[in-house]
C-alpha cells in the first residue's frame, strides 16, 4: 500500500541547502538539493522547487493553489504526496518521535554489514585521506591563474604540434628510447615520473574546483582490489549551475597531463640520456595514453563519466541506464507492461538501454580481467579464494539479484508469449548444459608421413650443385644439394701437403741422421697429419648432401639456387618418404582416461581442401612430453597448446601433454607431401558442459592449493 501524505506536512530539516542548478535537457530550470548531514546531492526539478519553496505553508491543498495562481504550472495534491514520500524515504523531514526513530534503526540495519561482508567490501575498494588541500589550494590557486587563460592552452597546442615535428626528425632515437633504459637509474626515473603525472593530474582537478569555488575536503589514495588509486573528493561540483563548469573540473587531470607530455618531449629533445631523459620519455607517452584510456572510459566512475553525464545534461546516467535497461530486459524477455522508469524521448530511451548494455559488458570483461589478474598476483590458493570472491561479489551477486526480483514479481505478472519462449530456452539451455553429450576427447593433431627428413648444410658454404625440385623423387644415397667451402678445399689441401710431407719424412728417415735422431716421434707426427687429412676429406664429403631415405622432395627452402650461401644448421630440403602415414594427437592430462587403444578416431585437417581421415588409436604414451615435437602447435608460434621455448630454442608445454599415435588409417591419408594441423576427435565418451566445468574447476583447486 503506497503510503499517503498527511494532513499537516511535517517540516524541512534547517540544515538542507538548495542551490541552483543547471537547465535539464528540455531547457527548464532545475535546482540541487544538498544534505550536508549524508552529504548527498539530489537535482529537483521547476515543480519540487516551486513546491519546496511554499513548505512552510504546511497545506496540500494551500500549496497546490498557490503555485497554480502565482506560476504557469499546473500540479495536484500528487506531486506534494510524492515529493513528501521521495522526503520521507531520504530522511530529509523534520520528524521526531518513536515511528521516526524504529525508521532509522530499520534503515541503519539495512546498511549495517556484517564482517565477512565488511571485510569483502573493504578488500574490494576502501579510501585513505592523505591530507587536506584547503590551505595549499589557497596558496597554489593566485599562482597558477595563468593555468586558466585561453590563451596559454593555444600556446601549449602550438608547443605540442612543434614538438611533435621535432621529434618526427628522431624517430628512430624516439621509438627506441624505453628499450635503451634498463638500469635501475633509469628505472627509478621512471617511477618518479609516474607518481608525479598522477599527483599533477589529481592536483589539476583540486585546483579547478578551488578556482569554481568548490571546497576540496580531502586528497587521497583508494585501493581498488588492492591496486593503490589517487583522488580528490571534488564532490561539491555538484552545486554548480553550470555544467560546462563541471565539465572543466573532470577534464582538468587528463589537461594537466597532457601539458606535461608536452613539456616532457621537448625535455626529452634537449636531455642527455639518463634518468632524467627516461621520465621525460614516459610522461610524453606512456602516462597520458593510459590516463586517456582508462579515465576517458564512461562505463566506470571516472572522469569520462562526469564528462558524458554533463555533456549529454543526464545527472546519475548509470543508475537510470541502468534502470531502463532492466525495464528493457524484462520486457523483452518476461512480457512485463510495467511502465517506464522515466518518461523520455525514445531517441533518449534508446541510447540509454545501448549504454546500459554496452557498460555491463564492458565491467564484465573488466571485473573477470580483474579477478584473474588477481589469481595470479598472490599464491594459488588464496588467489583461487580471492578469485572466487571477485567473481562472487561483481558477477553472481548483481546477476542473482535481478533473477530475485524477476521470481519476487511472477505474482503480479501474467505468462505471456515472451516469458514462455524466455523460460523455454532457459531450460533448454540448462538441460544441454547438463545432459551428457557424445563429443569425444578434442585435440590438437599433426597428419605426417611416417619417415621424412629434413636435409641441413653442415657447415657455411655455397650451392654448387641444386638439380632437385619440389616433387622430384629422390632415391636413399641420392645427393640432393652440392655443396662447396673455399675455406674448407684450402684447409684439405694444406693438411694434403702436410701429410705428404710427413710422409716423405718418415721414408728418409734412415738416410738422415737429424731425421733418424727423431726415432718414433716422427711416425707419430705422420699418423697425426693423416689423421687430419682422413678428417678434411670426411667433411668435404658431407658436402655433398645425400638423402637418407626414398622419397620425394616436399619443400625446397626459398631463395636456393647455385652460388647462394647457407648458414651452418639451415633446412634446405625435405624429404617425405612414400609409404604409410602417421597422426599424432597431442591430449592433455586431463582428457587420457577417456581415451583407450583401439577407440576409433577422425581427423579433421585445417586445410579445407583436405578431407577427413578416420583412424584408430594406435598407442598411447604413458609419461608426459618434455618438448613438443611439433613446435608450431605451442603458443609461441600460435598454436592451441600452452607453451614455452626453454634456452635450447626446444618448445615446453605448460601443462601436462601426452602423445597419442594414430594409425590404421583410411585411403585420403595414403600419400602427404607435407605436415597437415588439424584436429581430431577421440572415441564418443559423453560429457556434460557442466560436469567439465566443475572438473576443471575441482582439477585446478587439487593443483593449485596443493592438495
Amino acid at each position: 500500500m503506497v503510503p499517503t501524505a498527511p494532513a499537516s506536512l511535517p517540516p524541512l530539516r534547517q540544515d538542507l541547502q538548495l542551490h541552483a542548478g543547471p537547465p535539464d535537457t528540455g531547457g527548464a530550470p532545475s535546482w540541487v538539493l544538498h544534505d550536508p548531514v549524508a552529504h548527498r546531492f539530489f537535482e529537483i526539478s521547476w515543480p519540487a522547487f516551486e513546491i519546496l519553496s511554499r513548505w512552510s505553508m504546511r497545506e496540500s491543498k494551500a500549496i497546490v493553489a498557490d503555485v497554480c495562481t502565482r506560476t504557469t504550472l499546473h500540479i495536484g495534491t500528487e506531486d506534494i504526496e510524492e515529493l513528501w514520500r521521495f522526503l520521507e524515504q531520504n530522511f530529509l523531514l523534520d520528524q521526531h518521535g518513536p515511528e521516526h526513530t524504529a525508521r532509522l534503526q530499520r534503515a541503519g540495519s539495512m546498511h549495517r554489514m556484517g564482517k565477512l561482508s565488511w571485510v569483502l567490501k573493504h578488500y574490494l575498494f576502501f579510501r585513505v585521506p592523505l591530507f587536506r588541500p584547503t590551505s595549499l589550494l589557497n596558496w597554489l590557486s593566485p599562482r597558477m591563474t595563468w593555468c586558466f587563460h585561453p590563451m596559454f592552452w593555444k600556446l601549449l597546442v602550438f608547443l605540442g604540434l612543434a614538438a611533435l615535428v621535432g621529434v618526427s626528425f628522431q624517430w628512430d632515437a624516439f621509438v627506441g628510447t624505453f628499450v635503451a633504459y634498463a638500469g635501475w637509474t633509469s628505472v627509478l626515473g621512471i617511477v618518479v615520473s609516474l607518481g608525479f603525472a598522477k599527483v599533477a593530474h589529481e592536483m589539476g582537478h583540486a585546483l579547478a574546483a578551488h578556482r569554481h569555488g568548490c571546497r576540496v575536503p580531502q586528497m587521497g589514495v583508494a585501493f581498488m582490489v588492492m591496486m593503490p588509486v589517487l583522488y580528490t573528493d571534488t564532490t561539491d561540483a555538484w552545486k554548480l549551475p553550470s555544467r560546462k563548469a563541471r565539465m572543466q573540473i573532470a577534464a582538468a587531470g587528463m589537461a594537466t597531463e597532457l601539458m606535461l607530455a608536452v613539456v616532457a618531449t621537448w625535455a626529452w629533445m634537449w636531455l642527455p640520456d639518463g634518468p632524467a631523459r627516461a621520465g621525460a620519455f614516459m610522461l610524453a607517452t606512456t602516462t597520458w595514453v593510459l590516463t586517456l584510456v582508462v579515465n576517458l572510459s564512461p562505463f566506470m566512475r571516472f572522469d569520462g563519466y562526469y564528462l558524458l553525464s554533463d555533456a549529454a545534461g543526464i545527472s546519475n546516467l548509470h543508475e537510470r541506464a541502468f534502470a531502463l535497461g532492466r525495464w528493457k530486459l524484462r520486457r523483452v524477455l518476461l512480457g512485463w507492461s510495467d511502465p517506464a522508469p522515466e518518461e523520455l524521448s525514445r531517441r533518449a530511451t534508446g541510447l540509454l538501454i545501448v549504454f546500459a548494455y554496452l557498460t555491463w559488458i564492458y565491467r564484465l570483461v573488466l571485473f573477470l580481467g580483474i579477478a584473474f589478474l588477481v589469481y595470479h598476483l598472490f599464491f594459488k590458493a588464496l588467489g583461487l579464494l580471492l578469485l572466487a570472491v571477485e567473481l562472487s561479489w561483481f558477477v553472481v551477486m548483481p546477476v542473482s539479484r535481478e533473477l530475485s526480483l524477476w521470481w519476487q514479481g511472477r505474482s503480479n505478472h501474467r505468462w505471456t508469449g515472451a516469458s514462455i519462449l524466455s523460460t523455454a530456452g532457459l531450460l533448454l539451455g540448462v538441460l544441454a548444459l547438463c545432459v551428457p553429450w557424445p563429443r569425444g576427447v578434442q585435440a590438437p593433431a599433426v597428419l605426417s608421413a611416417e619417415q621424412s627428413q629434413w636435409l641441413f648444410a653442415p657447415m657455411a658454404a655455397q650451392i654448387k650443385q641444386l638439380d632437385t625440385r619440389h616433387g622430384h623423387s629422390v632415391s636413399q644415397g641420392q645427393t640432393v644439394i652440392g655443396l662447396t667451402s673455399p675455406d674448407l678445399e684450402q684447409r684439405l689441401a694444406a693438411a694434403s701437403v702436410r701429410e705428404r710431407s710427413m710422409q716423405w719424412k718418415l721414408a728418409q728417415q734412415p738416410l738422415n741422421a737429424d731425421l733418424l735422431g727423431l726415432g718414433p716421434a716422427l711416425r707419430e707426427q705422420w699418423a697425426a697429419a693423416k689423421a687430419e687429412l682422413t678428417g678434411q676429406m670426411a667433411l668435404r664429403d658431407q658436402l655433398e648432401v645425400r638423402s637418407g631415405i626414398s622419397g620425394r622432395v616436399t619443400r625446397v627452402a626459398p631463395g636456393l639456387q647455385p652460388g647462394v650461401w647457407v648458414r651452418q644448421g639451415e633446412p634446405l630440403v625435405q624429404v617425405v618418404a612414400d609409404g604409410p602415414t602417421r597422426i599424432d594427437a597431442y591430449v592433455v592430462n586431463e582428457d587420457m582416461p577417456q581415451i583407450q587403444v583401439g577407440d576409433t578416431a577422425r581427423f579433421v585437417p585445417e586445410d579445407w581442401r583436405f578431407s577427413a581421415v578416420n583412424c584408430q588409436v594406435g598407442s598411447l604414451d604413458r609419461v608426459a612430453l618434455p618438448h613438443l615435437e611439433h613446435a608450431f602447435l605451442g603458443s609461441p608460434h600460435g598454436g592451441p597448446l600452452p607453451a614455452s621455448v626453454d634456452a635450447q630454442g626446444l618448445t615446453v608445454p605448460l601443462h601436462a601433454v601426452f602423445r597419442v599415435r594414430l594409425d590404421r588409417c583410411d585411403g585420403e591419408a595414403a600419400a602427404v607431401l607435407q605436415e597437415k594441423p588439424g584436429v581430431v576427435v577421440i572415441g564418443s565418451s559423453s560429457r556434460s558442459v557442466v560436469g567439465d566445468w566443475i572438473g576443471n574447476a575441482v582439477d585446478l583447486w587439487n593443483r593449485e592449493s596443493g592438495l
